[in-house]
């Protein structure tokens, strides 16, 4: 999922939670719809693949300023 498809998600309210995951070379922020893994869309870079970010505050700066500071848990 792109940046501006999430941005919309969040704005009408229409996504799931939002959850970032810690893998071994950085953190990826995901949009958890339902229970299942399956439900769980990552937020994207443009040429495709994850969207990872090194340190958690760097997620924590993008959710603040382009998705206007909505809550997210952390896994």
């Amino acid at each position: 999922m792109q940046l501006q498809e999430l941005k919309r998600l969040v704005e009408f309210n229409a996504g799931g939670v939002l959850v970032a995951i810690s893998y071994p070379d950085g953190w990826a922020l995901v949009i958890s719809k339902g229970g299942k893994e399956s439900d769980n869309y990552e937020l994207e870079v443009a040429r495709g693949g994850t969207r990872k970010f090194k340190t958690l505050d760097a997620l924590a700066k993008l959710v603040k300023k382009e998705l206007y500071g909505v809550m997210f848990h952390v896994h």
